[in-house]
């Protein structure tokens, strides 16, 4: 739930897509931007649309990308 994470954001999922052992989950954040997060798909459901998550990560897995990098959003 990202209670014990470095860094945490919230946000609403927009969409799910699962292709075999791996789930994207898009989540648009309080902030208006959407982000993307991946993990391995298993029995436990990683939300449905619609649904307030918690997104959280150790700092030292925190990767910047120059703004330039970053497709346009919607």
């Amino acid at each position: 739930d990202g209670a014990m994470a470095d860094t945490t954001l919230e946000g609403t999922v927009a969409d799910l897509i699962m292709l075999g052992g791996v789930t994207r989950t898009m989540v648009k954040l309080d902030t208006g931007e959407t982000i993307s997060a991946k993990s391995l798909t298993s029995e436990r459901a990683p939300g449905r649309r619609g649904a307030r998550v918690r997104l959280g990560w150790d700092a030292a897995d925190t990767v910047l990308l120059p703004r330039d990098t970053t497709r346009p959003g919607p």
